[in-house]
């Protein structure tokens, strides 16, 4: 019975502690779209493959076409620190990544870019959002490691020279690059590669890309438990990857480049590309912003047809209509995309004008609409508040009723069997001996000679 009551305590303690947990739980999830390249025919040095995000291309550079020299350029701080497994950086440009910018990641000393600033104690990143030339088990232990890396504001390279498995030193060092344009291809390139038939018992093996989305969930104890869902997987086989081969990954058109209802259900891509007003956003429904899509129910009122992007509004019923400012002229930006042998797009310039936005008006019914929809946005966020609350509340006193009827449970116990050690306990602490424990004890005020404390305690029975 003391053993049953002391469980439940544990149980109920358990519990207690639990309601002050935060998003502290990660599960993770994935999708099988996986290609792989086939085995090439003899006579061929290019291997093509189509990947939905991305098209493939494994070349054979015999003469460093797709190297990029960087003598001479930046040292990164975890060529020195071998304590040191990862440090995020800021590049110049955005690189757009499955369709979304990326302005910062994590460059590791395992051979791969972390591409996503969400971190955790146990997160893994061989999962997912990751760019990798060749991930493995390797770090700068060697006397002639290092990392360099190089941004001319147009594309960004990184090289692991001269690293080494920390495992299998034996193999010899590995000299590899990947480069990140602006217009979103991706390039591996390899100079030295002494074998790939290398361990991948304490790290993963990979050579390609991944990303994922997150997905949070409400904890019935507070807080929140993160999913996080891989939708996408490129894998290509290492054993294709030789001294000066190279990579290059090309990018896809995706929904989420659209910015506009119209320009997203014209889209003829290999997605089914839909439109939510709500989030304005253009989705297929499985992309980084999965959890916003989901907020906002685009599953359901999400349209994809160009009619659909009309949106009916009212004809205003009086004259006098308040005025809005003219947005300001925003000034011409030109960007533009130097040719490369690198880069394996075509090259392209970009010209982007803005043009002064005529005078809006607003009518007082329109007015009005938007202030009914306002106090309606209230009364949601009032809800969710209120949700958010009980979620905290009820545990809590779940959890009290509990232990009130655990102790009440232990009473009666212990009084029912006097000759246990509750049992003992109780008599020696019920309140009739505790009352006569301290029936011959006073208080008294000390006198001013005494400063160490305020009251002391004296006993008829000693001696004063």
């Amino acid at each position: 019975m003391e053993f049953l009551l002391y469980l439940c305590f544990v149980l109920a303690f358990a519990c207690v502690m639990s309601t002050n947990l935060g998003p502290n739980k990660i599960i993770y999830k994935g999708h099988t779209i996986v290609k792989r390249q086939e085995a090439p025919p003899d006579n061929i040095t290019t291997i093509s493959d189509h990947h939905d995000y991305y098209t493939s291309k494994i070349i054979s550079d015999p003469y460093g076409a797709y190297w990029n020299e960087l003598e001479g350029h930046t040292r990164h701080i975890l060529s020195n620190d071998h304590r040191r497994k990862y440090s995020f950086i800021w590049i110049s440009f955005k690189f757009p990544f499955y369709g979304r910018p990326i302005y910062r990641f994590a460059i590791t000393t395992q051979g791969f870019l972390y591409m996503s600033n969400f971190t955790h104690p146990k997160l893994d990143w061989t999962f997912t959002h990751y760019i990798a030339p060749f991930m493995g088990n390797f770090d700068t232990i060697g006397n002639d490691s290092e990392i360099l890396y190089k941004d001319d504001g147009h594309s960004f390279v990184v090289e692991w020279r001269n690293v080494e498995l920390n495992d299998q030193p034996e193999k010899g060092p590995y000299t590899y690059q990947t480069t990140l344009f602006e217009n979103g291809t991706i390039l591996f390139a390899y100079k030295s590669v002494p074998d790939t038939d290398i361990s991948g018992k304490l790290w993963p093996v990979k050579v390609g890309v991944s990303d994922a989305f997150y997905f949070d969930r409400d904890s019935p104890f507070g807080g929140y438990t993160r999913f996080i869902v891989r939708y996408h997987l490129i894998n290509l086989n290492v054993t294709y990857l030789t001294n000066s081969t190279a990579v290059v990954l090309d990018p896809l058109p995706t929904c989420n480049e659209a910015t506009t209802c119209e320009n997203c259900t014209s889209l003829n891509i290999g997605f089914n590309c839909s439109w939510c007003h709500a989030a304005s956003k253009c989705s297929s429904g499985m992309d980084w912003h999965r959890q916003n899509w989901r907020n906002n129910r685009c599953d359901a009122k999400a349209v994809d047809t160009p009619k659909q992007c009309l949106i009916p509004t009212k004809i205003p019923t009086t004259t006098s209509k308040p005025t809005t400012p003219a947005t300001p002229t925003k000034p011409t930006t030109i960007i533009s995309t130097k040719p490369s042998a690198m880069t394996a797009r075509p090259t392209t310039t970009i010209i982007t004008t803005t043009t002064t936005k005529p005078t809006t008006s607003t009518s007082p019914e329109i007015s009005s609409t938007a202030a009914s929809a306002a106090v309606r946005s209230d009364a949601v966020r009032s809800k969710k508040d209120s949700k958010s609350e009980t979620a905290v509340v009820v545990p809590l006193v779940v959890v009290l009723v509990v232990i009130l009827i655990l102790c009440g449970a232990w009473i009666f116990y212990a009084r029912t069997h006097p000759n246990t050690r509750s049992g003992i306990w109780l008599i020696e602490h019920s309140p009739r001996k505790m009352k006569e424990k301290f029936s011959g004890i006073s208080f008294f005020k000390n006198s001013k000679e005494d400063t160490h404390s305020k009251y002391g305690v004296q006993s008829d029975s000693s001696t004063v």
